[in-house]
């Protein structure tokens, strides 16, 4: 919350010795690992974001840090024009400090309000309501 949690997690934080499998972005102590792949491997890719879940936690105790999973939420962008397929269900399990993170229908991401659909509406609505 304060300046000095940024400037203590970049100084003491090189996210690319522990992010291995997915990219990510990071902003100040905002950390969003990400990964693109086709729907019909997502379980592969699935694991794969979870090793890295897995390794940042090991850093952040090593580092007496500690994630917030109840401020952590996951999203599925999926840009396929078949509303079936584009709204097929995905079992997808993420965790973080052995509780599941919760998958959310939007989000904010560097001040952009994002949804699945990447149909960028909600971002309009809260401009627009401001």
């Amino acid at each position: 919350g304060s300046p000095l949690s940024c400037f203590m997690f970049v100084t003491y934080y090189d996210i690319g010795e522990v992010i291995k499998n997915c990219k990510h972005n990071t902003f100040c102590d905002d950390v969003t690992p990400y990964l693109s792949f086709p729907a019909a491997r997502w379980g592969k890719h699935v694991k794969m974001i979870q090793k890295d879940l897995n390794k940042m936690q090991l850093w952040m105790e090593k580092w007496k840090m500690r994630f917030h999973p109840d401020k952590c939420g996951f999203m599925i962008l999926d840009r396929r024009r078949n509303g079936k397929k584009r709204n097929a269900k995905w079992d997808v399990k993420l965790k973080i400090h052995d509780k599941y993170i919760d998958r959310v229908e939007n989000g904010k991401c560097y001040g952009v309000h994002l949804d699945e659909k990447i149909t960028f509406e909600q971002h309009a609505k809260v401009i627009y309501d401001k």
